[in-house]
C-alpha cells in the first residue's frame, strides 16, 4: 500500500521547492499520497515572514501550479505562549490553500491548549525517538492543563502521530501495534538511526506498510 503521507524536504526547507521535487510530488499525488512540504520553525522562534516565505515556496511555485498537499511545520514549541504563533501560520497555509494539511511536530506530548476548537494543525507529531524509548518510555499524547500525560482518547486518533527510529525488523511489527493501542493515527518506523534517521527510508517500508494495515484494519497510517 502507498504511504499516507510523505514530507519533501529541499534543503531541510530551505532550498528552492524546484521543477524535479514538484514532479516527485505529483507522482507520490497520482498514488493517493498526502504530500507536505518541509518548513522549519524554530521552537516558534523563527520570524513568522521567514516561515511564510518558506511555506510560500510549496504553496506559491514559480510554476503556478500547487504540488503539495499542505505544510509540516517542524521543531514545534509546545508551549501555550506559542498558541497564537502557530495560529498565524495555520491561517497563513489555508488562507492560501483552504484545504491544506496542517502537521506539527513538537517531538512530545502535545499541550492541550494546542488542541482547542480551533485547533493549530490537523495532527501532531507527539513521539520522536528510538524504538527502546517508545517500548519503555513512552508517556502519552496529550499534557492535560493540570501537567497530567493521557493518551488523549478523547481526540481522534489521526490527531496524533508517532515516528520511532533505530527500529529492527523484528521489532517493527510490534512497534506498529503499540501505536494503534496508543491512539495514534499516523506511524513510522524506521531502522535508521541517529544522526538523521530521516534521510532514507525504512529498508522494511514494504512489509511495514503492511503491518500496518494487519495490526489496525486502518486505525493507522
Amino acid at each position: 500500500p502507498a504511504p499516507g503521507i510523505v514530507i519533501l524536504n529541499p534543503g531541510n526547507g530551505d532550498a528552492q521547492f524546484t521543477a524535479s521535487w514538484q514532479a516527485q510530488a505529483a507522482r507520490l499525488t497520482a498514488r493517493g499520497v498526502r504530500v507536505l512540504g518541509y518548513v522549519h520553525t524554530d521552537e516558534g522562534t523563527r520570524p513568522l515572514a521567514d516561515v511564510e516565505a518558506s511555506i510560500n515556496n510549496y504553496l506559491k511555485p514559480a510554476s503556478g501550479r500547487r504540488a503539495v498537499s499542505g505544510i509540516f511545520l517542524d521543531e514545534m514549541s509546545d508551549s501555550c505562549s506559542a498558541v497564537p504563533y502557530y495560529a498565524v501560520l495555520s491561517s497563513y497555509i489555508r488562507g492560501i490553500f483552504h484545504g491544506a494539511f496542517v502537521a506539527a511536530n513538537p517531538g512530545t506530548p502535545v499541550s492541550a491548549c494546542f488542541l482547542r476548537s480551533a485547533m493549530v494543525a490537523d495532527t501532531f507529531v507527539t513521539f520522536e525517538h528510538d524504538a527502546a524509548t517508545y517500548q519503555s518510555g513512552f508517556q502519552g499524547n496529550v499534557i492535560q492543563p493540570n501537567g497530567v500525560i493521557t493518551a488523549g482518547g478523547q481526540y481522534p486518533a489521526t490527531t496524533f502521530w508517532h515516528l520511532i527510529y533505530g527500529t529492527s525488523a523484528a521489532q517493527m511489527p510490534a512497534i506498529i501495534s503499540l501505536a494503534a493501542a496508543r491512539n495514534a493515527g499516523y506511524v513510522y518506523a524506521t531502522d535508521a538511526s541517529l544522526p538523521n534517521p530521516w534521510d532514507s527510508v525504512a529498508s522494511y517500508i514494504s512489509s511495514e506498510a503492511s503491518a500496518v494495515g494487519a495490526a489496525s484494519s486502518g486505525h493507522s497510517r
